[in-house]
């Protein structure tokens, strides 16, 4: 039990770098990625970063660029391209993939008609579930949270 406690101790800093409370996450915000802002009176913002400092975030919302001071931000989720037929391809060709393997090993199919038969329904519903996942990935990464009190 010691030995787990000071191994997470000794990658606490590591961790801690990801922690979502953490500005500077905000600072290394490239221009012109796509963000959501939610502010104090839980009005968003979503646009292109403009800039970032130590005390706010500029984003272009509306046609407008708006500044919001640090204080005032609530969340910051960040938005990546959305890749969803990508993932569904990718993800239902791995599901069939491993369904049909499994079959496979469950049953060989040179035996029997039933083998076969069974390695083909698992690698449809493989890749019908991994599909699934593929297309239901989320496409935003939260930056920033305000930090507990």
């Amino acid at each position: 039990m010691r030995s787990i406690a000071l191994f997470l101790l000794a990658f606490l800093p590591v961790f801690a770098e990801y922690l979502p409370d953490d500005w500077t996450r905000v600072k290394r915000l490239a221009p012109g990625t796509n963000v959501t802002v939610i502010q104090s009176d839980m009005k968003s913002l979503r646009g292109p970063v403009r800039g970032t400092s130590d005390n706010e975030i500029v984003v272009s919302s509306a046609g407008a660029d708006v500044t919001v001071p640090k204080d005032r931000v609530v969340r910051i989720s960040s938005h990546r391209a959305i890749h969803r037929v990508r993932n569904t391809v990718l993800f239902g060709v791995a599901g069939g993939v491993v369904g049909a393997g499994i079959a496979r090993f469950g049953a060989a199919c040179g035996e029997t008609n039933d083998g076969c038969r069974n390695a083909a329904l698992a690698a449809i519903g493989g890749a019908a579930g991994g599909a699934t996942l593929g297309a239901l990935l989320p496409d935003t990464t939260e930056v920033y949270r305000i930090p507990k009190k």
